[in-house]
C-alpha cells in the first residue's frame, strides 16, 4: 500500500464530499479504500472532528474483515 497515495485520496474524498454524518463518511472511505487496494484483508478506520466541542472530541471509528 502506498500510504502517501492513500492519505491523499482520503483528504482529497472528506474535502470534495459533503457528509452529514460520520457513519456516511467512514461507510464512503470505506468502499473508497477498498476499490483502490482490494487486496487489503481489514480495515480500521477512526474519523473525529475535533472541533464540534471545546472539551471533547466526536469521534467514529469501524474495522471490517474481508
Amino acid at each position: 500500500i502506498d500510504y502517501a497515495d492513500l492519505c491523499d485520496m482520503i483528504e482529497n474524498r472528506v474535502k470534495t464530499e459533503r457528509y452529514t454524518l460520520l457513519e456516511e463518511a467512514l461507510a464512503d472511505l470505506e468502499t473508497l479504500i477498498i476499490a483502490a487496494y482490494p487486496h487489503i484483508e481489514s480495515l480500521s478506520l477512526k474519523i473525529a472532528k475535533p472541533e464540534i466541542m471545546a472539551h471533547a472530541t466526536v469521534a467514529l471509528s469501524a474495522k471490517w474483515h474481508y
